[in-house]
């Protein structure tokens, strides 16, 4: 009977420990706000109800899922002693990852997975979380829409392909060997909306080869942001196509020049054959 009792009586503890030990995570914050993909994201989770010593340890982990992961030998699991908590002192644990998303991480709410367990055997409780990401990144394509030897005059076309807008956008051709710059190397061209494309001209002297930009913008989350673009100066384009319009010119000149004294002097004939036949009649 007192074997039956003292059982019971375990019994009964038992369940009363495991019904006051009541964990909570809630994440407190992420930064930045959106996340980028292709960069890191701090998230930092907070861990209530260890005030008291019910609980033993607790063990809390991140778990790796699409898109976001640990660098290799970071620390994943983190173990919390529970009661060891000072009178006035919060009753939480802050727990801090720094993850990194991947670059195929798609614009909006991603979930994030944390596990945690209450004593050595515990149940594992499982708990998501959203990161919110947004890609604010922006990227262009540039090419040489024109270019004089005789003037020194360089123009570049450039287009926003991606799908954000940008501000303050700057164009720079640093040093390089084939290019010497007159004047200022960077042009403000400003905004520059999704799909619409601006010019950026610059004096310079040009030889065949690469020619290096540098892109700077700021993005939709006020974050400066630079990008390099090579673009290939081949002289020959630009040589052709003048002496082919000079050709084209010359061409139309000599014809019209042809045409109009041929055309007089057929009118001029057909109407003095004209007269001819009236004195006749």
């Amino acid at each position: 009977m007192n074997k039956a009792i003292i059982l019971f009586s375990a019994l009964l503890l038992l369940s009363f420990t495991a019904a006051t030990c009541t964990i909570d995570t809630v994440l407190v914050n992420q930064d930045p706000y959106p996340a980028m993909p292709g960069d890191y994201v701090k998230v930092v989770f907070q861990v209530s109800g260890i005030s008291g010593s019910e609980c033993s340890s607790v063990k809390f982990w991140f778990d790796d899922s699409f898109p976001f992961s640990l660098d290799p030998g970071s620390q994943r699991e983190v173990t919390m002693k529970s009661g060891t908590y000072a009178k006035d002192y919060k009753d939480f644990f802050l727990v801090p990852y720094k993850l990194r998303v991947d670059k195929a991480a798609l614009d909006g709410e991603n979930e994030i997975t944390v596990k945690y367990s209450v004593s050595e055997n515990g149940a594992v409780i499982e708990k998501k979380f959203n990161i919110t990401v947004d890609d604010s990144r922006s990227d262009f394509e540039v090419n040489i829409k024109d270019y004089s030897s005789a003037t020194k005059k360089l123009t570049f076309d450039i287009l926003n392909i991606g799908p954000k807008n940008v501000e303050a956008l700057t164009i720079e051709v640093p040093k390089q060997d084939n290019v010497n710059i007159y004047g200022t190397n960077k042009v403000i061209i400003g905004n520059l909306d999704a799909n619409q494309d601006d010019l950026a001209s610059f004096d310079a002297d040009l030889r065949q080869g690469n020619i290096l930009l540098n892109i700077t913008y700021t993005d939709q989350i006020n974050e400066r942001r630079q990008i390099e673009k090579t673009v290939y100066f081949d002289p020959s384009y630009f040589n052709k196509t003048l002496s082919q319009s000079k050709g084209i010119s010359a061409f139309w000149t000599f014809v019209i020049g042809l045409l109009i004294p041929l055309a007089f002097f057929y009118i001029r004939k057909k109407l003095k054959h004209r007269k001819e036949a009236k004195k006749k009649n």
